[in-house]
């Protein structure tokens, strides 16, 4: 039978340690909601991850990014800046045409696409 690990208490383990919660996902919101306030009701100490962010999401202050159909909405979040509060992403074709959130968009500028000067008259037709 091997020996037992010593008890260590430090920054690992803290002395009076809290619940630590983290469940941001569209999904997960209400779930984790209601798990930190029975937790607090019990009077246990609980910590959030990303609290800021599932607060903006519970209260609708969030931004969803509308990203190219190309695009898959995996991840897509990452691609925003942190200023913009995007934490969703979808599809324009995903919204009604008639939606209300359609007047609220934003659109970040896009460079325009240039060719190369050298590109086009270096081109020659491979046939």
């Amino acid at each position: 039978m091997l020996p037992r690990p010593p008890r260590i208490l430090g920054p690992a383990f803290p002395a009076n340690p809290s619940v630590f919660l983290g469940g941001s996902s569209t999904s997960r919101i209400a779930e984790t909601i209601r798990i930190a306030m029975a937790l607090t009701e019990a009077n246990l100490p609980v910590e959030i991850h990303h609290a800021e962010e599932l607060t903006l999401r519970f209260l609708g202050k969030d931004n969803a990014g509308i990203i190219p159909e190309y695009i898959s909405n995996h991840r897509a979040a990452q691609e925003f800046d942190a200023a913009d509060k995007v934490f969703d992403c979808l599809h324009l074709r995903d919204l009604p045409r008639n939606n209300r959130v359609l007047p609220f968009a934003t659109w970040k500028p896009l460079a325009p696409l240039r060719p190369l000067s050298d590109s086009i008259q270096n081109f020659e037709r491979s046939d």
